[in-house]
């Protein structure tokens, strides 16, 4: 995923994934293609779902998804600037957490999900992406990405597609929230404010 291996789960290339968690085993198969976006950067995607596909929908946009979070610098900076629908890094648009490295999100939906993708947007700053995240589903699966750190040290300077990753999940998995936590920093001498500007879940609602 994101032009890197993916650890805890075991998945490489289109490999299949087994992820224990207490003595229960969760078994995800990836079947990824690869794609370039627009920086030429290669990352592995089935595809972006659209609304269109069986009912797949931008699950994050629900009025009664919710979040919690490890922390946020203030107001302008909450746990659920994550999901509003803006991926460009503005002030009262994106989270923001005090620290770095082990801070996390979690999102939290109305009902049982069908998980299709996730897209995570990083912050615009170098010291504020993480090289390797964490997510852990509440259905017992869990997995490590790694990503290529591209960030700009200026902010002004910042490009939308050197921020996005891109994870598929083939058959989705059904879960009712998800934790997203950076393990480790693309800058961890200076790292701070770790966060997202946006966090795009894509699937289906199991109830209406």
């Amino acid at each position: 995923v994101g032009g890197s291996g993916v650890g805890r789960s075991g998945v490489g290339g289109s490999g299949v994934g087994v992820s224990g968690v207490g003595t229960k085993q969760i078994t995800t198969r990836f079947t990824p293609t690869e794609k370039k976006p627009h920086d030429s950067k290669k990352i592995f995607s089935l595809g972006t779902p659209t609304e269109s596909q069986s009912g797949i929908v931008n699950l994050s946009m629900d009025p009664e998804t919710s979040c919690t979070d490890s922390s946020h610098i203030n107001l302008n900076h909450k746990c659920s600037n994550a999901y509003d629908g803006k991926v460009e890094p503005e002030i009262g648009h994106e989270w923001a957490s005090v620290t770095a490295k082990g801070e996390w999100i979690k999102i939290i939906f109305r009902t049982f999900v069908q998980l299709v993708q996730l897209e995570v947007w990083h912050r615009c700053n170098a010291e504020a992406q993480a090289k390797v995240l964490n997510l852990v589903f509440s259905s017992n699966f869990a997995m490590s990405v790694n990503r290529t750190c591209d960030g700009s040290k200026y902010y002004t300077k910042c490009t939308g597609q050197a921020r996005f990753s891109r994870y598929d999940f083939s058959p989705a998995i059904i879960v009712d929230w998800f934790k997203i936590t950076a393990a480790e920093m693309c800058q961890p001498d200076t790292a701070r404010f770790v966060g997202f500007t946006e966090v795009k879940a894509m699937g289906r609602f199991m109830i209406n």
